[in-house]
């Protein structure tokens, strides 16, 4: 979904509240109708650099600053496509990413000390 320059940020906005407070019109089973100018249909992978420039507009030039990234995101449903989403997105970055180590647990660690 995106939010199309002419709808503004603050119809979408209302729109999503719309929504959570039950106010939004439904059809069929409580299904609501994404407004045709929040829809970008599925083509290809095209369809996925349209909707990664509209959420991230000059991503290049706001690469390496944080708070660019803070109020903004694409949500989807399985965690193959957020793999997908995040590597399109990284490989379109200027700089080269460092990658960190993370760990879930110790082996051997009856304590948790970690």
């Amino acid at each position: 979904m995106r939010v199309n320059n002419d709808l503004g940020a603050n119809e979408f906005k209302n729109f999503l509240l719309r929504i959570g407070n039950g106010t939004e019109e439904t059809v069929n089973n409580d299904m609501i109708c994404i407004p045709n100018n929040m829809v970008i249909n599925w083509n290809n992978e095209q369809s996925l650099q349209t909707l990664i420039k509209q959420v991230y507009p000059h991503l290049s030039i706001h690469s390496s600053n944080a708070l660019y990234f803070a109020d903004k995101a694409i949500l989807t449903t399985k965690n193959e496509y957020v793999d997908h989403i995040n590597n399109t997105i990284l490989n379109q970055l200027p700089n080269e990413g460092i990658q960190f180590k993370g760990f879930d647990s110790v082996p051997d660690d009856i304590h948790n000390l970690y």
